[in-house]
């Protein structure tokens, strides 16, 4: 069975998002949007968000990233907020395992994945389209679940599901 297992509608959009991260997950997000963390969780820097692409982290934003994990066998909450951009905003989208989603590289604020666990991207090059020459949007990054993305953007965040046929 090749059937795609559905993704759950993103969470709506705002100035802060809160999120909770599990015992045997970890976030790697963008120090500028890490606002606070509950205890307990530590605490430290992670170079890339994945080591096989290091100019895919470089470009998006997603390098000397911090890495919170909760300790012990509780859960641990984060608020993530962008504090350079007063009109910014994020939201989350959860990949269940099976699913992917394109998105720029420079949407990525955070990722919420498991631990141990290297985050899965494929990357895509639209080269030969005049459309992508105009807006410059020449490279695009497909994540796979399992993980939750934190996106961000300029007067918030909105997920669309494709058509089907399109």
């Amino acid at each position: 069975n090749d059937r795609v297992p559905p993704i759950a509608p993103s969470t709506p959009s705002g100035v802060s998002v809160a999120i909770d991260i599990y015992p045997g997950e970890e976030l790697l997000v963008q120090p500028s949007f890490l606002q606070s963390s509950s205890q307990p969780a530590s605490k430290r820097t992670q170079w890339f968000l994945n080591l096989r692409l290091p100019f895919a982290s470089i470009a998006s934003g997603m390098f000397a990233l911090t890495r919170v994990r909760p300790e012990r066998d509780t859960s641990t909450q984060v608020v993530v907020s962008s504090l350079d951009d007063a009109l910014g905003e994020g939201g989350v989208i959860e990949l269940p395992d099976g699913a992917a989603m394109v998105t720029q590289p420079r949407s990525l604020a955070g990722i919420v994945k498991p631990q141990g666990v290297r985050v899965n991207i494929t990357r895509h090059w639209r080269l030969g389209s005049l459309h992508a020459w105009l807006t410059l949007q020449l490279r695009y990054l497909v994540f796979h679940g399992p993980c939750r993305l934190i996106l961000k953007g300029c007067r918030g965040v909105r997920a669309e599901e494709p058509r089907p046929g399109q």
